[in-house]
């Protein structure tokens, strides 16, 4: 997985993959997770990735990442260095990881809430009063931008085009929160979909064993064929 910046969480994700691959995991006696009972850890206080914990990745990147992995790493090598040790050659690289910050915009600890705190409401795209992440806010910017000039451009009759029903499938709609979503690929919808599945009324086993929520959460919650979309979206 690449959505993991700063210390620590990756593991657990790497643990529920090879569970799900039927890789048998053997521990030795003695030796647990966590602060106590783990190896000692020697972190340096001036590196910060040593033991920065960004944004709340823990809880972003909680469902099993089906989105990144080897095939979507890049990557550049600054530099090599042959060493030899006790007679043996060896070669240490310098590797730079880039980061796609519309996927994982915690990845310089800067730009985010912190972990625990919240990011508070914010009306339309005012930039919030949290550190950095000026360069993602730009883009939503200028997203934003975007869409309003397609929308100018087509005119406001281009969505009385579109039927009410092919619309109705993208949305998912949950009455007792009252909660209408439009499904975008791309842009955070497992963890949206990942919301849902809290959200549902499925047992918390089953919840605990759901993996692929894109296809079995939107089925918990379409919306009704008797309710007006753009009426309820409004409400």
């Amino acid at each position: 997985s690449n959505k993991y910046w700063g210390w620590g969480l990756e593991d657990d994700e790497f643990y529920i993959r090879m569970k799900e691959a039927g890789v048998v995991i053997e521990r030795p006696a003695g030796i647990r997770s966590g602060s106590k009972g783990s190896f000692l850890h020697n972190h340096s206080k001036e590196r910060k990735r040593d033991h920065d914990k960004c944004y709340n990745q823990e809880n972003m990147t909680r469902p099993r990442d089906r989105q990144t992995g080897l095939s979507t790493t890049v990557y550049s090598v600054r530099s090599k260095r042959q060493l030899v040790v006790d007679g043996a050659p060896v070669t240490f690289l310098d590797i730079h990881l880039e980061c796609d910050i519309s996927v994982t915009p915690w990845c310089n600890c800067t730009g985010t809430p912190p972990k625990y705190q919240s990011p508070g409401h914010h009306d339309g795209l005012t930039q919030p009063s949290t550190d950095g992440f000026d360069q993602w806010w730009s883009k939503q910017k200028q997203l934003k931008k975007r869409i309003q000039e397609t929308c100018k451009m087509l005119g406001p009759s281009f969505g009385n085009k579109i039927k009410e029903n092919e619309l109705k499938k993208w949305f998912m709609y949950d009455p007792r929160h009252e909660i209408l979503y439009c499904r975008n690929a791309k842009v955070a919808t497992t963890t949206w979909l990942t919301h849902f599945l809290r959200l549902s009324t499925l047992s918390e086993s089953e919840k605990k064993n759901t993996t692929d929520v894109h296809k079995r959460i939107p089925r918990l919650f379409p919306v009704p064929d008797d309710l007006d979309l753009r009426k309820l979206a409004k409400s």
